[in-house]
């Protein structure tokens, strides 16, 4: 019986640490997600801002500049007080 107790606390133990390995590494993939998504907002406006100082802004592109601004996260640090 003492075993089983202890069998079942090593089992425990070891989903646990399993459990927080998986939770860690898919924290660190989002964050990597998040990156590169911010990298292809702020490429396709440096485009979007290149194309508006050669060319007249159209209503697609203001809407399409508008879209991508609002998907960029803002931090407490960013805002203006």
């Amino acid at each position: 019986m003492a075993d089983g107790k202890k069998s079942n606390k090593r089992y425990s133990v070891f989903n646990s640490i399993i459990y927080t390995t998986i939770r860690f590494t898919m924290d660190i993939l989002s964050m990597l997600n998040n990156n590169m998504k911010l990298k292809e907002i702020y490429k396709e406006l440096r485009k979007i801002d290149e194309f508006h100082s050669n060319f007249n802004p159209t209503s697609e592109s203001k809407a399409r500049m508008r879209k991508l601004i609002s998907l960029i996260p803002i931090s407490k640090y960013d805002r203006v007080r």
